[in-house]
């Protein structure tokens, strides 16, 4: 019933690609979270994409088009979160910090200006958003580049998205 989007940026046309519902599978995920030096281009079709939030961290502009008659918008937290940011505990972790921590603040930015358009709309859009509830002892290694660490944030979020859609998820609107 409800539509499900992931956005990548499309090295081979140079624009912002949108994968529906009914397009969604391994590769497509694949090619919407491989983020530039950590994972290469991911190829579909012939065609070369990188993580969407490298370019357009939500893509609102193109959902609104594609989807004119959208009343809410669910966002999905997994690494806003402040406590996630610590003292490095090497270079390596230096350099992850140093990618997610402007992403995060500039996904955050992105949101609260769409909020504020749509507070402003004569129809405006609501705007969840589903906080991943990160266990505290996992915090501290939350942003490492490893595959251990991926497979986890993995179980992380599909226990998130079941609690979602039971309706048990933490969920707050954006400010």
């Amino acid at each position: 019933k409800e539509d499900i989007y992931l956005n990548a940026y499309c090295l081979t046309d140079k624009k912002m690609a949108i994968f529906k519902k009914h397009e969604i599978d391994l590769a497509h995920f694949q090619a919407s979270l491989s983020y530039p030096f950590f994972y290469s281009p991911f190829e579909i079709d012939g065609k070369y994409y990188i993580e969407g939030a490298s370019r357009d961290t939500f893509n609102f502009e193109a959902l609104l088009q594609h989807e004119p008659e959208v009343d809410t918008v669910v966002v999905v937290n997994a690494i806003a979160n402040d406590s996630l940011l610590h003292k490095p505990r090497n270079l390596w972790d230096s350099f992850g910090q140093q990618l997610i921590t402007p992403l995060v603040a500039l996904a955050h930015a992105d949101l609260k200006l769409f909020a504020l358009q749509q507070a402003q709309s004569a129809k405006p859009i609501e705007v969840k958003i589903v906080n991943f509830d990160i266990p505290e002892d996992a915090q501290p290694t939350m942003l490492d580049w490893s595959r251990s660490n991926l497979t986890r944030l993995f179980e992380i979020g599909y226990a998130t998205g079941k609690r979602f859609a039971e309706g048990e998820a933490s969920v707050s609107k954006a400010a």
